[in-house]
């Protein structure tokens, strides 16, 4: 053994010594892998979210974008030309620039005398010039698109990758602003920093070196500008401008040269670039540049700041950039000076980093501190603003954190069409706000779809329970009823998710009268086909229909398509706008975690729950839908007349060939088991079906009980309690005794076990007689032989006691299902005046024990109410009764479901057996065993 030992401890050091020979080797490329591994670093740090949600590597082909399309000769006949008009233009502007400023409201007058002046010159190799408000185009013979002046005003800007999120500066013309500005120019990379000190998710790579995140002058190319990058803070800081036929624009210093003329013709030709002077003829980028080069969601999740003039005139920039996957971009409405510009980035950056209480400040809230703090600056009222993506409203600096990886992902999916407007849609606002409320107090995120006509995506799933509230108050009504859409969209935005529950609640006033049509199932079947689609990828979907609109043959159909759209189990029907908010709290509650059994129980029938002093019933003069510990609630069927209805007594002279029935509904909290009372009110049939959820919240096990017969005299009971099998006791004639007994296992249906206590009584006192008969004999035997008994407890048994079930007692033999082994509990300290002792052998009771006087009674059992109380899940609430008789024998009774076991016999329920001291006694199978002392 000691050989061995040494042997195993050689292998280890071994081991060891190769372990740390190997991590010193990869040690000596420590330098060369610095990159790679500061990105697993950020990984690692931020394992928790779903990066694969919000990451979207799509790199950006610049291939076509420089591809030469004219010779250099052309190229050069171009920028000779337009040295030329610049020449010229220099020259107007500096001799009307000694008699006068150019400001905005000269603009045109002075744009309108130099196109004058260039066409009196007639450049060689200029078409035409074409006067627009605020500048002056200029056309070639060689079509190279637009050449574009804006003179420069004096104090104006006129004229990532996956597991990193980036803060990116770009200031083109940093090092070309007048002195008396240069302290204002690193205002852009102050407000990255202030960022990335806030949030630590970001990086703001400012190594001074040509390949990190700070570009500037001659690093902003097109290249750097086309990977602006996803999940990234982008601030621009430089000049810009509106043109008629370009919309807004930016203005990089990428120099009109030959070189750069031949390369970019295609782009000048098809207005994706054009050229202007503003600086001595750079190129200007367009709107229409970063929709044709930038592929789709090449700026996902990124907020984008653009301090240039005019970037905001209108929506076409900001447009294109929301378009490409932007959450959020800030422009100016109008050319602004440049201390306000810079000042107002570095503010709103300081903003960002503020609070409201718990939460960030908004981008919104950000920017009006921004202004108020810069207020004086603002010579020209410029107007700063910020627009959203869809889904993104109320955004905050911390959004990655709605990209956490949780334990459930939820997509409210309401109604907002016209017929919502007014009191239900308040209601629906004031219940979806109670529902947020409850689901985030587990580990999820919530989602806001609203669908009329079409859908909206309100909001994105996110864990910002303020910013969904909003979303969720703007909401008004209007349009028709898509569902189709909502329900699309909600499948959407759970696609990419990686919770363990994917969840859909649906919610519909009505039937749908838009989106996706069957011509033979109309707009029904789509979205039942759809529903099951979502189904069997996993998702759960809940329904809640609120069809107290419609009218009843209109209200069956909706019911029906919003039972088969939800997950089994998880349709609710709401009766009024009133209690649009209980329902939602029901549902919340489920997703959040509590479980239910859920009962439905159809006509004609009246039906009472009762736990711990509240009751749920159905009956008319005692009514109650809401406890603490469940519900009751209805849905309105209305069935075809047949024989078999006609045959318990359903109305032939109705005329309308239909009658409603109203399904009784429980939801009843699994924390406890509760008897569910019946009570028939006329003849027909009862369905009766009892769900129990699995680990996930799913309805997997159904137990089906169809087609019972009622009159009005029925009476019937069962349990909750989940076990093996279900039953369901049923008195037909009401006279207090059970006439039949049916029961079902998991997932199954029923079979009937009639009740044969009647036949067991009449047997039981025939043996009766002939044990009281075989007593005597055996007591006249003793009392001449004078000798003790040879069993304890053997003799004369009272009159009408029942024999017990093996007699003499055997030894208790463990079934063969125990898997701990039987260790004897040790000897308890009895009370010297007890007659008799219960003793816990093994099991929840073992070790411990109760006295027992003459003709004292216990009763065992999970229930409150039992004088010794065994929680185990094989032993009843009421399981069974043990007393003890004058003659020092014990009589036992059983009334459990998992059985009372002597002698490996199971007791017949409910009759009393009569058993000697030191009989060993199985609770239920092997699971709690006690000895009667």
């Amino acid at each position: 053994m000691k050989k061995n030992q040494r042997l195993l401890k050689r292998i280890f050091t071994v081991f060891l010594i190769f372990s740390l020979c190997l991590s010193g080797c990869g040690k000596k490329d420590e330098s060369s892998s610095s990159s790679s591994r500061t990105t697993t670093e950020s990984r690692e740090t931020t394992e928790e979210y779903n990066y694969d949600e919000f990451v979207n590597d799509t790199e950006v082909d610049l291939s076509e974008l420089e591809e030469p399309d004219i010779s250099e000769e052309e190229a050069k006949k171009i920028v000779d030309s337009t040295t030329t008009v610049d020449s010229e233009i220099v020259k107007f502007e500096n001799s009307y620039k000694r008699d006068n400023e150019i400001t905005q409201d000269n603009l045109y007058g002075y744009l309108y005398d130099l196109k004058e002046y260039l066409e009196e010159k007639e450049i060689d190799g200029v078409d035409y010039y074409y006067l627009h408000s605020n500048y002056l185009g200029i056309y070639y013979k060689l079509d190279v698109g637009e050449y574009i002046y804006t003179p420069e005003m004096e104090g104006y800007d006129a004229g990532g990758s996956a597991g990193v999120m980036n803060i990116a500066t770009f200031q083109p013309f940093k090092s070309d602003y007048n002195s008396d500005l240069s302290s204002l120019m690193s205002y852009p990379d102050d407000a990255a920093d202030m960022i990335v000190s806030e949030f630590p998710m970001y990086k703001f790579d400012n190594r001074g070196t040509s390949d990190d995140r700070n570009y500037d002058d001659e690093e902003v190319t097109l290249s750097s500008i086309l990977n602006f990058g996803q999940n990234n803070v982008i601030i621009w800081h430089g000049h810009g401008g509106y043109y008629d036929d370009h919309g807004c624009t930016l203005l990089t210093n990428i120099p009109a040269t030959v070189e750069n003329i031949e390369k970019y013709c295609n782009e000048l030709r098809d207005g994706t670039l054009a050229c202007s002077n503003g600086l001595n003829s750079y190129f200007v980028i367009t709107p229409a540049f970063f929709e044709k080069y930038l592929p789709d969601n090449a700026l996902a999740n990124s907020i984008i700041y653009l301090g240039a003039c005019e970037s905001g005139a209108d929506s076409s920039l900001i447009n294109v950039m929301l378009d490409k996957g932007a959450m959020a971009v800030f422009a100016n409405d109008r050319v602004i000076q440049t201390a306000y510009n810079l000042s107002m980035i570095r503010s709103v950056a300081e903003g960002m980093t503020k609070k409201n209480g718990e939460q960030y400040y908004t981008l919104d809230e950000a920017l009006e501190y921004a202004k108020q703090e810069n207020e004086s600056l603002n010579a020209t009222d410029a107007i700063v603003y910020v627009t959203y993506g869809s889904g993104y409203q109320n955004l905050s600096m911390d959004w990655y954190e709605d990209y956490r990886n949780c334990e459930r992902d939820v997509v409210l999916v309401l109604d907002n069409s016209g017929s919502m407007d007014g009191y239900p849609l308040t209601e629906t606002k004031e219940a979806a706000e109670g529902f947020v409320d409850t689901v985030f107090e587990q580990d999820s995120r919530v989602g806001l779809v609203s669908y009329e006509s079409a859908a909206y995506v309100d909001n994105w799933l996110t864990t910002n329970s303020s910013q969904l509230k909003q979303s969720i108050e703007d909401l008004y009504a209007s349009g028709g009823t898509n569902m189709y859409a909502g329900l699309e969209s909600a499948a959407a935005m759970l696609e990419r998710s990686k919770a363990k529950n994917k969840i859909i609640v649906l919610m519909s006033d009505g039937m749908p009268n838009e989106g996706e049509y069957d011509y033979e199932g109309g707009y029904n079947t789509p979205l039942i086909n759809y529903a099951e689609e979502l189904k069997n990828k996993g998702y759960l979907i809940y329904t809640l229909g609120f069809f107290s609109e419609i009218d009843s043959y209109e209200k069956s159909t909706a019911q029906d398509l919003m039972e088969s759209i939800a997950s089994p189990g998880m349709h609710y029907e709401i009766d009024s706008a009133d209690n649009i908010v209980y329902f939602f709290d029901d549902v919340a509650s489920q997703i959040s975690g509590t479980q239910y059994v859920y009962i439905r129980i159809a006509c004609p029938v009246e039906v009472t729950v009762s736990y711990n002093g509240e009751k749920l019933s159905s009956e008319p003069d005692s009514e109650n839908t809401r406890t603490s510990f469940g519900t009751l609630s209805y849905e309105y069927t209305t069935a075809e007349n047949n024989t078999d209805y006609n045959e318990y007594g359903y109305d032939d002279n109705n005329s309308s060939g239909y009658s409603d029935e109203r399904v009784k509904i429980l939801r009843l909290n699994m924390n406890q088991d509760y008897d569910i009372n019946i009570r028939g009110t006329d003849r027909g049939t009862m369905n009766y079906t009892v769900s129990y959820p699995d680990s996930n919240g799913e309805y997997t096990d159904v137990r089906d009980f169809p087609n019972i017969r009622v009159t009005s005299s029925m009476k019937a009971t069962s349990n909750t309690e989940k076990e093996d099998s279900s039953k369901l006791e049923v008195d037909e004639d009401g006279d207090g005794r059970n006439d039949v007994t049916y029961e079902t296992e998991s997932n199954g249906t029923m079979k009937e076990k009639k009740n044969h206590t009647v036949l067991f009584i009449c047997i039981g006192v025939g043996v009766a007689v002939v044990l009281i008969i075989v007593i005597i004999i055996i007591v006249a035997v003793n009392n001449s032989k004078k000798r003790r008994p040879k069993y304890p407890g053997q003799g004369a048994m009272p009159y009408g006691a029942y024999p017990p079930a093996s007699y003499p007692p055997t030894p208790y033999q463990p079934t063969p299902y125990q898997q701990t082994p039987y260790t004897p509990a040790p000897a308890p300290i009895i009370n010297p005046s007890a007659q008799g002792m219960i003793i816990g052998l093994f099991g929840t009771f073992s070790g411990q024990s109760v006295p027992m006087m003459i003709n004292s009674m216990c009763s065992i059992g999970r229930d409150h109410t039992c004088n010794l109380r065994i929680m185990h899940k094989s032993i009843s609430r009421m399981h069974c009764t043990i007393q003890l008789l004058p003659n020092g024998m014990y009589q036992i009774t059983d009334y459990s479901s998992n059985g009372t076991y002597y002698n490996n016999q199971r007791l017949i329920y409910g009759q009393p057996y009569m058993i000697p001291k030191g009989s060993i006694i199985a609770l239920g199978g092997a699971d709690n065993v006690i000895q009667l002392m």
